[in-house]
């Protein structure tokens, strides 16, 4: 229903959707000749040659069908899943997308996870504000020291940095 006010407002969205035994059987055993190999344009990307499954489906309380990528081969376990209202988008343009939210994302997590981001020493705004900065910077210095560190922790997390060199 809330895809459907975004629709209705002409805001394009791009969305995960719930992985089910059902619905990522039902991908999976698509013939080979419906999925389509697609090439990321990102050097730095691991995971450049996903393959994808394209198809609209209708949704309850989405009055039109709806736009579903099945994705496979992106660094995850299982099939990711996107909903989408951008009919005429490119894949490669749709995926490239979804990667780089879903960077911002883990970025998020490992605040959340690393530096306690979601117990936050007081509920007045103005600190709050502070330690959410505070955290930023900590977490951009982790960043710029394993740049300058060695390659193999150019991709580590702040968790990981912090369990291997201070702790």
């Amino acid at each position: 229903a809330v895809m459907a006010q975004l629709q209705a407002r002409g805001i394009a969205f791009i969305t995960r959707r719930r992985r089910t035994r059902k619905r990522v059987g039902a991908a999976l055993s698509a013939p080979a000749s419906q999925w389509r190999r697609l090439n990321l344009p990102a050097l730095t990307r691991q995971f450049r040659t996903p393959r994808v499954l394209e198809s609209l489906v209708m949704l309850p309380d989405y009055p039109d069908p709806i736009r579903q990528l099945v994705i496979t081969e992106l660094g995850h376990e299982e099939p990711t899943i996107l909903l989408t209202n951008q009919l005429q988008t490119p894949l490669v343009t749709l995926i490239t997308r979804y990667a780089q939210r879903m960077l911002i994302e883990n970025g998020i997590a490992d605040a959340i996870n690393f530096f306690h981001l979601d117990a936050l020493s007081s509920m007045i705004g103005l600190k709050v504000d502070f330690d959410l900065q505070v955290t930023l910077m900590a977490t951009s210095l982790y960043r710029l020291m394993a740049q300058r560190i060695d390659r193999e922790y150019r991709r580590a997390t702040a968790k990981t940095l912090f369990r291997k060199l201070f702790d």
